[in-house]
């Protein structure tokens, strides 16, 4: 599953199985909630079966399924949780820190190629989101530079 995401394109079987030995798998009840928004998180979650709501400003935004992922930006730029996320059915996440990550970056080169290209797009989408008139690319740069301090790759 985490080998068919785009996130990691190009990454070999070995780093992939790294980080499944070293994350956390847990099992999750419906209305359970994961994350909280404006809270710190040093980890991302990938969805290895169930549904999953993810709430902003107390609305439905999206509901996320197998095969997707999220925290991603709260672990690499260290910004607070951007929303809620909560079970909507029984699931099971694979729940990736900060130091399992690293790794992964330091020996798998494709994977910070992919994350600049995922930045591009949330960036993007958030912009188109809050209609707002700030440059998605500009703001692709300085989070990717963000990301590249915290990891120790600047």
């Amino acid at each position: 599953l985490l080998g068919s995401l785009a996130l990691f394109t190009g990454v070999s079987p070995e780093g992939l199985e790294h980080l499944v030995r070293f994350g956390l798998t847990h099992t999750v009840a419906p209305g359970q909630v994961v994350v909280r928004a404006q809270e710190p998180g040093e980890s991302m979650f990938f969805i290895l079966d169930g549904d999953f709501n993810v709430m902003q400003d107390q609305r439905l935004a999206t509901v996320l399924r197998k095969g997707d992922f999220f925290g991603e930006m709260s672990l690499l730029t260290g910004e607070k949780r951007a929303a809620q996320v909560a079970a909507a059915t029984r699931g099971t996440l694979l729940e990736i820190d900060r130091s399992a990550f690293k790794i992964l970056i330091e020996t798998e080169p494709a994977v910070l190629r992919q994350i600049e290209v995922i930045f591009g797009e949330r960036c993007k989408a958030n912009a188109d989101l809050a209609r707002n008139k700030a440059d998605p690319e500009a703001l692709k740069v300085s989070l990717f530079q963000r990301f590249k301090k915290r990891f120790g790759l600047a």
